[in-house]
């Protein structure tokens, strides 16, 4: 990324950057500034750019800023001063240093007072662990970023949380995932399966085909009385219902003439399968190899927006409903319209009839209203069509559960033919996702809600899965690359969500292979949550980074109000103002299909007048890259 387009991609993403009320905790020190006295020396105090009422020890001047400690978390936070001279004095920083067992060096005075003009909580601890590092890695401009950097985010103060965040300043996804498909036998990583997987995230053509994929992974799977893709399999409708794990495994062994206690390592099964492969098709119901393609893709675009906890809402309701659609069905009972009344009002709150509709091709609106007037009235039943019912009772049949979408994910990308030029909305919207689930960005939190929710799901590997288990059985002889894929991939996670308050910033980095570009891709989805902790789409700000062949560096910055979106183009080149109105028409277009009304669109040279900073989101069409 080029030093101006950094800056304006660093700008804009400050610009919509609300500041967050800091955790407090007993022993940080914290830098305040008394914004207001009140009686029995209390104040009110600004931290981090955030004001809150707190009791002090002892008084303080007006429109000062003081370095004070925490002392007391109650209802009203005590704060103690840390030296009777305010912030300005280069004394308070030399005290803090002194108390954190460190020497008052001008380096280490520099980086003290940067740290605590942001505001940010400090403690004795934190203060020395940060010093720790800046001393083992140098006092470079770099490290001190980083450093502020895990501040900010209040991550901890670790050398694995530095190296992850220096990791991804330096380094690119496209660059480690090349390194890692340099080993298509796994000999050098111990895993076959790492360079399946990096192959998948960095967009490229896997080399056996679908069907052989397809059976080698049935093939390990069944012999361990493993039954993830055969369900699978049976909710994409490519294996029958009826068909019965047990006796699918024995055909399954009689083909590969693997004795029961012997399984087959991924090698091994991929050498068994082409062994056979003149033989009879140990998988008669697989379709075609050009029809098992389309029954994945099918599967992966049928997943509904909805976890785990809200399904079951869903299918409370489209079975109330499908009661209501038969013809000769009674009047509801008191506890009936009770329960629909509940299950209906949640539907609402979940957003649920708005995220149906793409998938029935129904103005789910005008039914969830029909359903309110049956409320309301308790007599006239609803019009409700039974080929709807019908198709949500299908969609809700074919539903994976959260812990299974890496896998729905996996077999949809190896479905999608290598020929495929344009990057359309659901190509689109596949190649995030195999980023997101497959990469392991997202392992420790679902790991995380596992545990305390006492699941006992049992969740696909990943690219990151896959190195941690390599490295902890010796990591073959590219040990070196591994840490660096790992330190990757922990700070891409470390910096893709962060909360602060009632607002949220998402942060993704794409590989650039992925979106058929030539540098990594960036974005950032920054606004304020709704009701279910959801960034709200009527009033949100997304920024892109992109590497354009034709366009080459463009940062694209949306901003959403009110579902008015406005859309500017920032590039280094001058852009004909015709180009923009030329593809106007199609964004306007797409947009209003998704219930949004394009404001404006705007072209600007990076390094010009920068836009004031509001919120922002949308679907974007463009020279290079149509979405």
């Amino acid at each position: 990324m080029g030093p101006s387009v950094a800056a304006l991609f660093k700008a804009l993403h400050q610009a919509g950057k609300s500041a967050s009320k800091p955790t407090l905790q007993v022993g940080q020190f914290i830098s305040g500034k008394i914004v207001e006295l009140l009686p029995k020396n209390q104040a009110v105090v600004q931290l981090n750019g955030q004001n809150i009422k707190a009791q002090l020890d002892t008084p303080l001047t007006k429109g000062e800023r003081y370095m004070l400690q925490v002392t007391s978390t109650n209802d009203l936070p005590y704060l103690k001063m840390v030296s009777q001279k305010p912030m300005a004095s280069s004394k308070t920083i030399v005290d803090l240093l002194k108390q954190a067992g460190l020497k008052a060096s001008s380096g280490n005075i520099k980086m003290l007072q940067h740290l605590t003009k942001t505001g940010v909580p400090l403690t004795q601890g934190t203060i020395s662990d940060a010093f720790k590092i800046l001393n083992k890695e140098g006092h470079t401009r770099q490290s001190r970023d980083i450093i502020m950097k895990i501040f900010e985010k209040q991550l901890p103060v670790k050398p694995s949380v530095f190296q992850a965040l220096l990791t991804r300043e330096t380094t690119s996804l496209s660059t480690v995932l090349a390194e890692g498909m340099n080993d298509p036998e796994g000999e050098d990583t111990k895993s076959p399966r790492i360079t399946e997987l990096m192959k998948i995230v960095n967009g490229k053509q896997t080399s056996p085909s679908m069907k052989h994929a397809l059976s080698n992974q049935l093939l390990q799977e069944t012999l361990v009385n493993r039954q993830t893709t055969f369900k699978l399999l049976k909710k994409a409708e490519v294996l029958p219902k009826a068909l019965a794990f047990e006796t699918f495994q024995q055909e399954v062994r009689r083909w590969s003439g693997q004795r029961v206690e012997t399984v087959p390592t991924e090698l091994e099964a991929s050498r068994i399968v082409i062994k056979n492969e003149n033989n009879r098709i140990p998988f008669p119901n697989l379709p075609s190899e050009k029809e098992l393609p389309v029954s994945m893709r099918n599967l992966f675009k049928d997943q509904l927006p909805f976890s785990n906890k809200e399904i079951p809402m869903v299918r409370e309701w489209v079975n109330q409903v499908e009661r209501l659609a038969q013809p000769t069905s009674s009047s509801s009972t008191a506890a009936q319209m009770n329960k629909l009344v509940n299950t209906h009002q949640n539907m609402r709150q979940a957003q649920a009839f708005t995220k149906l509709e793409p998938y029935v091709s129904q103005d789910m609106q005008y039914i969830a209203k029909q359903v309110e007037q049956y409320i309301a009235s308790s007599t006239t039943k609803p019009t409700i069509p039974m080929e709807l019912v019908n198709k949500l009772q299908s969609l809700l049949q074919r539903q994976v559960p959260e812990s299974g979408q890496p896998q729905v994910i996996e077999w949809a990308v190896r479905s999608q033919s290598s020929s495929t030029q344009e990057i359309g909305k659901d190509s689109f919207l596949l190649k995030i996702k195999s980023m997101i689930h497959l990469s392991g960005i997202h392992d420790e939190p679902l790991l995380l809600r596992d545990l305390e929710h006492n699941s006992s799901n049992q969740r696909e590997t990943t690219v990151k899965s896959l190195i941690v288990q390599s490295l902890q059985e010796g990591g073959g002889t590219k040990t070196e690359f591994l840490k660096q894929a790992l330190n990757l991939l922990n700070g891409v996670q470390l910096t893709s969500q962060q909360d602060s308050g009632p607002m949220t910033q998402l942060s993704l980095q794409i590989p650039a292979e992925l979106l058929k570009m030539k540098e990594d891709a960036y974005v950032n989805i920054e606004g304020k949550k709704n009701k279910n902790g959801e960034i709200n789409p009527d009033y949100c700000h997304i920024m892109f980074y992109l590497d354009l062949t034709n366009m080459e560096e463009t940062v694209i910055d949306l901003m959403i109000v009110d579902r008015r979106v406005s859309v500017t183009i920032y590039n280094e080149n001058e852009i004909e103002k015709t180009m923009s109105r030329n593809y106007k028409e199609k964004l306007q277009t797409g947009l209003e299909s998704l219930g949004y009304n394009l404001a404006t669109i705007k072209v600007k040279t990076t390094g010009m007048e920068k836009p004031s900073p509001i919120a922002r989101q949308t679907e974007q069409s463009g020279v290079d890259l149509r979405i």
